[in-house]
């Protein structure tokens, strides 16, 4: 089994409030010459059929992107797992999917990671299916590096409903992978959270 292009739908989580930036939206922060947001669709734009941002205040920063805009469903504690499961509610409700669908999460603060990921998540869902597939960098867990089965909602809605909020909590409730991948440099998967890590970050690009 393969998976195209059309199979994948890719989110980005851009729910986070930002407070260690002065309550800024990271996605749209300048690094270089592109935006967060442009250097993750840079890398990944040609690997998915399309794009969703979730999202829950400021929705009219990302209107000119063009993309779906996904607000967290109400009722659930806030975090990324309730941005995954509002992504593969709307996805659920679409006539138009190539199926089986898999939605690739991409966290918003990340503009750095391997070329060939999303690639090798997919080979590594199809290989032998499960639930999720997560990306495991040296000894760190990269769980808003994952690919999800558009099967899996009612297993997180379940999670949800129990009180967890992150991806990594419900893991070993999960049918789940995991794909170890080397860093080939300092700046893959760097989370840009505080002005300080823009600037090393600005830093390691001008090294390049």
């Amino acid at each position: 089994m393969t998976i195209s292009n059309e199979q994948l739908t890719g989110l980005i989580l851009a729910g986070g409030m930002g407070s260690r930036m002065g309550y800024a939206e990271k996605p749209l922060q300048k690094l270089g010459n592109k935006t967060i947001l442009q250097w993750i669709f840079s890398k990944s734009e040609n690997q998915v059929g399309q794009f969703l941002i979730s999202l829950n205040r400021n929705q009219d920063k990302y209107k000119s992107i063009g993309c779906p805009l996904i607000p967290d469903i109400d009722g659930y504690k806030s975090g990324p797992l309730i941005g995954i499961y509002s992504a593969l509610e709307f996805l659920s409700q679409s006539t138009e999917l190539k199926v089986p669908h898999y939605l690739l999460c991409l966290p918003g603060d990340v503009p750095f990671f391997p070329n060939d990921l999303i690639t090798q998540l997919s080979n590594e869902m199809a290989s032998s299916p499960c639930d999720v597939v997560m990306t495991k960098c040296d000894s760190q867990l990269q769980p808003l590096f994952s690919l999800w089965a558009l099967s899996t909602k009612q297993k997180i809605k379940k999670a949800l409903e129990n009180g967890y909020y992150g991806p990594k909590q419900i893991l070993s409730k999960l049918d789940h992978k995991l794909l170890y991948v080397e860093a080939q440099s300092a700046l893959q998967f760097f989370n840009i959270n505080t002005v300080k890590d823009m600037k090393i970050a600005q830093k390691l690009i001008n090294d390049l």
